[in-house]
């Protein structure tokens, strides 16, 4: 066998979760041709898999020296950075090559925006997620980024419209509901917010901290019957959760002396 059918093996092991064999194919690949960037982008692959996280970024380090355009060997190796070992900088200057190896990568400009976003650069995030969009406009996820980056700019707004896009495009995302009713709660609209987070208990009936929202919003509508009853839903569902059961002890007792 050549390094061409050792990698073929390596992947397919790979895929049949044969990890200890792919690797083993690995190696016999690279000792017959010890240059093969594909090898090395394997190894990452199943090295990631198997949670090995550094021995996946020397792999993927390893493609990259051999073949330095190898956009999925550094966005592999940025995604490791960013997500295992919250080194954003990191991250951020591999998916930088991504972009300049394959200008319209979206999924590169979101990685790059979340790690812009988890390093408090906001605008800088706003302008990733905004490219992705423009890529691919009908992505839902990278409307919901947009959001978040322009609900910590204080644009509640524009957070706001780009959670009804992500709720367009998937409307049986529960979290876009309860996100954009947490919005709305900052705006004090809590009429609206309710709407959102009521919204979101119809697709996820145990979804406690939209019960929560809820409760909340009704307090402060003075609607303290109706708190009462969404705060006792939150302990139903969990019973250990705190501030619903200091809210429901205010209640009682301002209740009861009514």
């Amino acid at each position: 066998m050549n390094g061409l059918a050792w990698n073929n093996s390596a992947f397919a092991n790979f895929e049949r979760g044969e990890y200890d064999e792919a690797l083993m194919d690995i190696a016999m690949s690279l000792d017959m041709e010890p240059e093969n960037s594909d090898s090395y982008f394997i190894r990452g692959c199943v090295l990631e898999t198997m949670g090995n996280y550094k021995d996946a970024i020397t792999a993927f380090t390893n493609c990259i020296e051999f073949e330095p355009k190898c956009a999925s060997a550094y966005y592999r190796r940025g995604n490791i950075s960013k997500c295992i070992f919250n080194d954003y900088f990191e991250a951020i200057c591999d998916f930088n090559e991504v972009i300049r190896i394959d200008k319209n990568n979206a999924e590169a400009y979101n990685s790059r925006a979340l790690s812009n976003l988890s390093l408090n650069y906001y605008n800088d995030a706003i302008c990733d997620f905004t490219k992705a969009i423009e890529i691919l406009p009908k992505n839902a996820t990278f409307y919901e980024g947009r959001a978040l980056a322009r609900l910590f700019i204080l644009d509640y707004d524009g957070s706001i419209m780009d959670y009804s896009k992500a709720i367009d495009l998937e409307p049986e995302y529960k979290y876009s509901y309860f996100d954009r009713g947490d919005v709305k709660y900052t705006m004090q609209d809590f009429q609206g917010a309710i709407s959102d987070y009521e919204k979101a208990t119809e697709i996820d009936s145990m979804f406690v901290e939209a019960y929560f929202g809820i409760g909340l919003s009704k307090y402060y509508l003075k609607d303290f019957y109706s708190a009462l009853i969404n705060f006792k839903k939150v302990l139903e569902i969990d019973p250990n959760h705190v501030d619903a059961l200091v809210f429901i002890e205010m209640l009682q007792l301002g209740l009861s002396s009514t």
